[in-house]
This record gives C-alpha cells, sequence and structure tokens, in this order.
C-alpha cells in the first residue's frame, strides 16, 4: 500500500444542498487535486477533524490498487510513499508534525467500518 501526505488547500462549500452536510467539501478536495496533481478520485472516506492553531483540518483517505503518476504541483516534490517509508525516523519527525501521523495511523490502523463518499456531482445531484 502506498501514500501521498498532502496538506493543505483551499475548502470551500460547492452548492450545498439544504439538509446535505455542510462540512461535506469532498468536491472541493476532488477539484483541488485533479487541478494540482492531476489524479481524479472517484470517491474517498473521511478519516477525522483536527485542530491546527486556528483551522480545522479535515482528512480523507482512499485506497488504491495501483496509485496513479502524480504531476509535480507547483514545483513541490511529489511521490507515493510505503507506510514503512512514512515510519522512517527522519521523515516522521520533519514530515508528521501536526495531525498528520495521528491521521495515517487511524486511517491504517483503526478498525473502523467506512463508508464512501462522493461530491454531489459524482453522486448525481448536480449536473
Amino acid at each position: 500500500m502506498r501514500f501521498f501526505v498532502w496538506p493543505g488547500g483551499p475548502a470551500r462549500q460547492i452548492d450545498v444542498i439544504t439538509d446535505w452536510d455542510v462540512g461535506n467539501v469532498i468536491a472541493s478536495l476532488e477539484e483541488h487535486v485533479q487541478d494540482l496533481l492531476d489524479v481524479a478520485i472517484d470517491w474517498m472516506s473521511y478519516v477525522g477533524d483536527w485542530l491546527e492553531g486556528d483551522a480545522l483540518c479535515r482528512v480523507y483517505g482512499r485506497p488504491l490498487e495501483v496509485p496513479p503518476a502524480l504531476r509535480a504541483a507547483d514545483g513541490i516534490e511529489t511521490r507515493w510513499l510505503t507506510e514503512d517509508e512514512l515510519n522512517e525516523p527522519g521523515f516522521a519527525a520533519e514530515m508528521l508534525t501536526g495531525f498528520e501521523g495521528d491521521a495515517l495511523q487511524r486511517w491504517l490502523h483503526e478498525p473502523i467500518r467506512r463508508g464512501i463518499g462522493l461530491s454531489q456531482q459524482r453522486a448525481g445531484l448536480k449536473g
């Protein structure tokens, strides 16, 4: 299994439907990943929310059998990592300094039944 740790990015609600989960920013994340990395994510699963400074960081995950090629995002190095690479002391100390390590552990090792989240467009709720 390989992982891409990518903190940041705008989270905005796109055409929220009444009684729809107002905190659901899947469409925004889907669009952001497509625009920056040229990777289409057809669905994702909620991992959790973490407070980071004065911001709420919502984390989603998606298992992939074959990770797609990643396009460099604005000069930032992008690559897929194995769990062993993520757990290397140097990497973990440098890159997983906030909520990211906790989010990865939750995604990988907590026995939670996860649902599949779709953007409204993918769910057929808007054209």
